[in-house]
């Protein structure tokens, strides 16, 4: 059974050398931009992302975030074509279950890891410093994070400690808000430190958050949103 892996590459010449290069172990489903990737994983399974180097410098931040939850799942690569001799080069790979250096070990770790639905989140980037703890009442052992961005359901806090593990109850404090009620929250996945070329910390849902709380937290995501979307068409 073929693996069925998500291609986004958007030159011709490249995306006929990368379906070639597959056609043995993987059907290719490709898409030409990095904002149509939460609408393939959020409605089917898929063993593997690939992204092409250039498509990738090339999108913009608001593009990454869409994705990054697709990617905190799915075991992902970024590919490169070599212009001279046409080699295929996996810069950096992540996701799953480890991490890969070649392209052998890319497809070993799609193959060891079990696909599924990535449901697609509104991220959107905000930066609220907080309180993490794995008690309501906030002692000794709270740490200090803060968010890289935030949905209506949740947010992903940055955090090296790497303490806390899928599916287990955390505690947060967000500083600089005028109400400060403690918000219960679920470890959705975790980003190990040293992992990836990217933050390290807990993606979260909310389960108990005050409505207060909310609302004012949700006022600030617009505003964000409002201003990345004005520095998108200045």
């Amino acid at each position: 059974m073929k693996l069925c892996i998500i291609l986004a590459v958007k030159d011709p010449k490249r995306q006929a050398a990368y379906l070639e290069a597959f056609e043995e172990y993987a059907d290719c489903v490709v898409v030409d931009a990095l904002r149509l990737i939460p609408g393939l994983t959020g409605k089917a399974a898929y063993h593997g992302i690939l992204i092409d180097l250039p498509l990738n410098v090339r999108a913009t931040y608001l593009e990454k975030l869409q994705i990054s939850d697709s990617l905190a799942v799915i075991p992902n690569a970024i590919l490169n074509l070599s212009p001279k001799s046409g080699a295929i080069k996996l810069l950096m790979a992540a996701g799953g279950d480890g991490s890969a250096a070649t392209l052998a070990q890319f497809v070993s770790l799609c193959t060891a890891t079990v696909p599924r639905i990535v449901y697609p989140h509104n991220r959107v980037p905000l930066n609220l410093n907080a309180l993490l703890s794995p008690a309501p009442a906030f002692g000794m052992d709270a740490e200090k994070a803060f968010t890289m961005n935030v949905s209506e359901g949740g947010c992903f806090l940055a955090t090296p400690a790497g303490r806390f593990q899928p599916q287990e109850t955390v505690w947060i404090e967000f500083m600089g808000v005028a109400n400060r009620a403690a918000v219960k929250g679920r470890v959705c996945w975790r980003r190990e430190w040293g992992t990836a070329h990217v933050a390290p910390g807990i993606g979260v849902c909310f389960e108990t958050i005050d409505v207060a709380l909310h609302r004012e937290i949700m006022d600030l995501v617009e505003r964000a949103k409002a201003e990345s979307n004005k520095r998108l068409f200045v």
